[in-house]
């Protein structure tokens, strides 16, 4: 694969528990010819260890950018998705990895990041609603989990494998994930201003608002006029006592 291409994906572990995991993932990425890995607020991070795990990958681990949330790290991200195992009813319906990476070969390359959780627990409802999308890799039911290295390989493998059909980009090119999420945000305070939010709406409702927009991947363009929009709508709008907010 391209280089080129590869340098449109960014690796970001958020709150990774063991150093020996974030050196097996920078061995993966070297594996496959990726380089950019970003850290979330590792909870434990021993540049040895890592070093160690790495092997000839140690370059990719001493140039890890470091970041105290997902929200700065995606800053200047184009595209982001999630991976993640677990399900529920308040969750998305996750695609799989398979699916995913032919959607990824076939579009326009945006600076995409590929965000994975804690070993223990995962991601967060707050940090997966920062993605756009849910990946999952198939597993057996007797164990749906992978090993966070492992994971990282198979998601990197299924881009590699494919031949990139490369559309090109919009006019204006897609719109920083910032900027998305901004618009997230107003959504947000307008819903909860109308009254659409209530103290007893479901804590997954706003998500699942929030995610319509990100799932419609607007362009420059488009996402200027809808934060034009809804900005327009705000100040037309009574301020709502935030001690109602739940």
């Amino acid at each position: 694969m391209n280089s080129n291409i590869q340098s449109n994906f960014a690796i970001v572990l958020v709150s990774p528990q063991d150093s020996l995991n974030i050196g097996a993932v920078a061995r993966a990425m070297m594996n496959l010819g990726f380089n950019e890995l970003r850290l979330v607020a590792p909870r434990s991070f021993i540049l040895e260890k890592a070093n160690a795990a790495a092997c000839a990958a140690i370059d990719i681990v001493t140039s890890a950018q470091h970041y105290p949330d997902l929200a700065s790290a995606l800053l200047d991200i184009e595209d982001a998705v999630a991976f993640s195992a677990r399900t529920g009813r308040n969750r998305p319906v996750p695609t799989p990895v398979t699916n995913w990476a032919a959607q990824v070969q076939a579009s326009p390359l945006r600076k995409t990041a590929l965000v994975f959780g804690p070993e223990e627990d995962g991601l967060c409802n707050e940090d997966l609603a920062r993605c756009r999308e849910i990946i999952a890799i198939p597993a057996s039911k007797e164990n749906t989990s992978f090993n966070l290295a492992q994971a990282v390989l198979i998601a990197l493998y299924e881009i590699s494998r494919g031949e990139f059909k490369t559309k090109e980009r919009p006019s204006e090119g897609p719109p920083l994930w910032a900027d998305q999420i901004r618009l997230g945000e107003i959504v947000d305070e307008c819903a909860w201003r109308v009254n659409f939010y209530r103290c007893e709406t479901p804590k997954t409702i706003p998500n699942v608002l929030k995610g319509l927009f990100l799932k419609i991947q607007p362009d420059k363009r488009d996402l200027r006029i809808l934060l034009g929009f809804f900005k327009a709508l705000l100040r037309l709008l009574p301020e709502q006592d935030k001690s109602e907010k739940v």
